[in-house]
C-alpha cells in the first residue's frame, strides 16, 4: 500500500513539473527513493519470513554410534516433515553414515556430532549403515 501512494505521489510530482521546475524535480528524486527504498524493505522482510518459517517446522532426533553399534537401532521419525538427525560419533574410529534409500553419506570423526538433513519422508522403512565397516553396523528409521 504504501508503494502505491509513493508512485501515486511522485506521478502528482512529475505532473506539476512544468510549474515548478527546480523545486519538483529534488522531490520527484526523493519520491523514487523512496519507492525503492520502501521495495527493498518489503523484499528483505519476506524472505526472512520465507526462510524462518522452513526450519521453524523442523523436528530435531538423536543418534548414537558407540561400540560399533547405532543406539537406538530403530528410530521412528514423523512422516511428511522434514527432520534435522543429530548423529554423534561416541567411539574411537571414524564410521561413515550412509543411506541409500535416504541418499545420504557423512564420515563421522570420533567424538563428532553432525547433522543429517533428512527431508519429509512417506510412511516407511529406511535402512542405514556403518560403510566403513559392512554388515556390522546397521539400523532403519520408521517414518510414521
Amino acid at each position: 500500500m504504501r508503494i502505491i501512494l509513493n508512485i501515486k505521489l511522485c506521478l502528482k510530482g512529475a505532473a506539476l513539473h512544468n510549474m515548478f521546475v527546480n523545486q519538483i524535480s529534488s522531490n520527484k528524486i526523493g519520491c523514487w527513493k523512496k519507492v525503492v527504498s520502501t521495495a527493498a524493505a518489503f523484499a528483505i522482510l519476506a524472505s526472512l519470513a520465507v526462510t524462518s518459517t522452513s526450519y521453524a517446522t523442523d523436528d530435531s532426533s538423536e543418534l548414537r554410534f558407540s561400540n560399533g553399534r547405532f543406539e537406538p537401532p530403530m528410530l521412528t521419525l514423523p512422516a511428511n516433515r522434514p527432520v534435522k538427525l543429530q548423529v554423534t560419533n561416541a567411539g574411537n574410529a571414524a564410521f561413515e553414515f550412509e543411506s541409500f534409500e535416504l541418499h545420504r553419506e557423512r564420515v563421522v570423526q570420533p567424538g563428532q556430532t553432525i547433522t543429517v538433513y533428512i527431508p519429509a519422508l512417506q510412511p516407511g522403512t529406511y535402512q542405514f549403515f556403518d560403510d566403513f565397516n559392512r554388515g556390522a553396523a546397521s539400523g532403519q528409521i520408521v517414518a510414521r
